[in-house]
């Protein structure tokens, strides 16, 4: 059907590549010959890549399954040539779940910080004197912008509002 080949851009320094990439074909009219190839034919999608380590002393010679071996057994992981199993050390494990988790609750942290601050300036940018408690402290729960966005409506809707005053009577 596809007579030139589609290349994307190289991808190096990554185990886990992400192409990033999407082709539409569109076929305008579609024939009974194109809709018989798409049901009976195989498609085929080739995924090309060549894996290219620095030669060093210890490497030269290794195939890509030895040098995976090697590069586990640096990090940890110790796995034999031709095996599936692989042993682990607990200890190293437990502290890369444990920095795993605080690494995400420092991003959520520091998301709703950010939102505090853009909370805070809207307020500014629309003259509101005073946010409520219950702004804040919804706002100090929120996960998403949909949160947030949630938040400054409240704040905007509690603007039309009365402000507070003291109920103190002022003699002159």
């Amino acid at each position: 059907m596809e007579d030139e080949y589609t290349k994307t851009e190289k991808i190096m320094g990554t185990n886990n590549p992400d192409f990033n990439h999407s082709q539409l074909f569109s076929y305008k009219p579609c024939t009974m010959q194109q809709v018989d190839y798409f049901l009976n034919k195989p498609i085929l999608i080739q995924i090309w890549g060549e894996q290219k380590h620095p030669p060093t002393t210890s490497t030269k010679g290794m195939n890509t399954r030895e040098l995976i071996a090697s590069e586990r057994q640096a990090k940890g992981q110790v796995s034999t040539v031709n095996s599936n199993t692989k042993v682990v050390d607990p200890e190293k494990i437990k502290l890369q779940n444990s920095l795993d988790l605080i690494t995400k609750r420092m991003h959520r942290l520091e998301t709703r910080v950010e939102y505090f601050k853009d909370l805070v300036d809207t307020a500014e940018k629309n003259d509101v004197p005073w946010v409520s408690f219950g702004v804040l402290k919804k706002l100090s729960k929120a996960n998403s912008e949909d949160d947030l966005i949630e938040c400054i409506k409240k704040m905007n809707k509690e603007k039309q509002k009365a402000i507070p005053k003291s109920s103190v009577c002022t003699i002159l």
